[in-house]
């Protein structure tokens, strides 16, 4: 076989395959002889049926199965001799090829393929990492959330006072731009932060308001806020009160630990305390997960195929668009924000493609796999969590895509956790880290 490779685009190429009649021969004859063995032919014992009945019969059938074994015995070839490295859906030309005894046999693909790029040092990383000891004051707070879970709520027809828990509808302005709307969102009557910006005069806003009223106040975007013309730019926040409620709050003691089906508050205490520090734990992994990101991504920019970071790009602006969506943005607030969620979106993708390749790489380079028990107890335990059956999700239309999804969901915890192991890690103060969620 001989192959020239045309490179279109970085990570696009082109490829022209072309066998001689000889190699030709041997694919067709091999069907053919196949062919005898199992088909029957009035008059001939099996097997015994003479070639020139067999092309008459099956002729055509035979060129397009020696066509299509050609091609597939030609991209496999170019691709196990690292040749080429596919990426993504190959397109195939002739799409209907014959292939005919005594004649060349040429095809030609147009593909994307893999980055190729020198993998920078990725060991000796220096890491901030976050404190795992839980702080009282972030004990008490978790606290505070059990307190609500079980607190009574009342409807109020009287003004908003402190403490009291109003419903609103939010309205986020610049000039005439709306840059946010979300409805029916609950605000407490404390502090003073809104959608978490500072909110300067949140608190006396709300106090006094009734259902009903339109509350008016500013915040100032942050400086680093993907549309440039919005950095530090102060925003209109109207504030559509809607309800409010009295909650009392329970009293921190044995009879809300036996609510929490626990025996005093001394354990109630104990398992706050435990819970505090896995979500401290797991905010530290994704801070240091984030940072790892951040500094390989930064060391080895490369060309992605650009079909690839489009299609993921898609996939992400929708589903953006349909978080939104559910969060009431309107449909003037979408069309307005388009252009830039779909360049947040395809900055996102490249990123997300980028340290999949990196990842890969980086797997490869220290033997890091995934084993089917892994992979195994993985899906079984998504399954757990979610009251399925792993084996019906494997069974179904996308069980090869959520096999895949896990799988590198999997490598990607292995490799981060050894970039980890492998790292400079320099302990920050505890100053108010958000907790995180367990990766999966």
């Amino acid at each position: 076989m001989n192959h020239t490779i045309t490179q279109l685009a970085p990570c696009r190429q082109k490829i022209e395959c072309s066998f001689e009649p000889g190699e030709v021969d041997q694919v067709i004859n091999d069907i053919y002889a196949e062919l005898g063995k199992e088909v029957e032919v009035r008059g001939f014992r099996r097997g015994r049926a003479p070639r020139e009945i067999l092309v008459r019969r099956f002729g055509k059938g035979v060129a397009q199965d020696a066509g299509a074994k050609l091609i597939a015995k030609g991209l496999e070839s170019l691709t196990k001799e690292k040749v080429v490295r596919p990426f993504g859906e190959t397109v195939i030309t002739p799409t209907d090829p014959e292939a005919f005894s005594g004649e060349t046999f040429t095809f030609q693909a147009e593909m994307d393929v893999r980055p190729e790029f020198e993998l920078a040092e990725y060991k000796g990383l220096t890491l901030s990492t976050p404190p795992v000891e839980p702080t009282q004051e972030a004990i008490d707070a978790q606290l505070r959330d059990i307190q609500e879970q079980f607190a009574a709520r009342e409807e109020s027809r009287e003004p908003a006072a402190p403490g009291n828990r109003l419903e609103v509808d939010t309205l986020v302005q610049v000039g005439e731009r709306i840059l946010a709307q979300e409805k029916d969102q609950w605000l407490e009557n404390s502090g003073e932060t809104l959608m978490g910006r500072p909110c300067p005069g949140l608190t006396a806003a709300l106090t006094g308001a009734r259902v009903g009223d339109d509350l008016h106040l500013t915040i100032q975007l942050p400086e680093d806020h993907p549309d440039e013309t919005l950095r530090n730019a102060e925003a209109s926040v109207t504030l559509t009160v809607k309800k409010i409620l009295i909650v009392a709050l329970p009293e921190l003691n044995d009879e809300l630990a036996r609510r929490c089906s626990l025996e005093s508050l001394d354990e109630l205490k104990k398992r706050v305390a435990e819970l505090v520090g896995r979500k401290l734990v797991d905010a530290c992994y994704e801070a240091m997960e984030s940072q790892i990101r951040a500094q390989l991504l930064a060391k080895m920019p490369f060309d992605l195929p650009a079909a690839q970071v489009e299609r993921q790009g898609r996939e992400i602006e929708e589903l953006q668009h349909m978080a939104m969506a559910r969060e009431g943005h309107s449909s003037d607030s979408l069309s307005e924000n388009r252009e830039l969620i779909k360049t947040l979106s395809r900055e996102q993708a490249e990123k997300e493609l980028r340290w999949a390749f990196i990842r890969e790489a980086i797997a490869r380079e220290e033997k890091i796999s995934v084993n089917p028990e892994e992979l195994q107890t993985y899906i079984n335990n998504v399954a757990r969590r979610l009251g399925e059956s792993s084996g019906k999700w494997l069974t179904s239309p996308d069980g090869e895509a959520f096999i895949e999804r896990s799988h590198q969901k999997i490598l990607n915890i292995k490799v981060i956790t050894f970039l980890i192991d492998n790292s400079i890690k320099n302990p920050l103060p505890p100053d108010g880290i958000t907790p995180g969620t367990t990766p999966e």
